[in-house]
């Protein structure tokens, strides 16, 4: 499978990794390695396998769906905090980098 700089460079970019051209170049030849390896799963005949999936409605099922909501004591501010630098901490939130972008 065929893989671009630019693939890879939005990859990066996703990734908020900073590479070099010769960074690229490795990368390319590394992906294109792996979605090959990968693609190897099509040659495979399954046509001999039963279909094994298997679907579950909600309408014959008998029992708990979701565990019970039983409130427990949380960690501290203070232990929450511990290892957290005050650049990254606004009162009891944590400050976070924007992650949404408009693409």
């Amino acid at each position: 499978m065929k893989v671009t700089k630019e693939e890879i460079k939005k990859i990066a970019s996703l990734a908020k990794l900073e590479l070099t051209e010769e960074e690229l170049d490795s990368f390319v030849v590394e992906f294109e390695s792996i979605l090959n390896y990968v693609s190897l799963i099509n040659e495979c005949d399954t046509s001999s396998i039963e279909n094994s999936a298997e679907i579950h409605f909600m309408d014959d099922y008998v029992g708990e769906i979701f565990k019970e909501d039983v409130p427990k004591p949380s960690m501290s501010h203070e232990d929450v905090f511990l290892n957290v630098p005050d650049s990254r901490r606004s009162g009891n939130y944590f400050k976070t980098s924007k992650i949404v972008n408009k693409e």
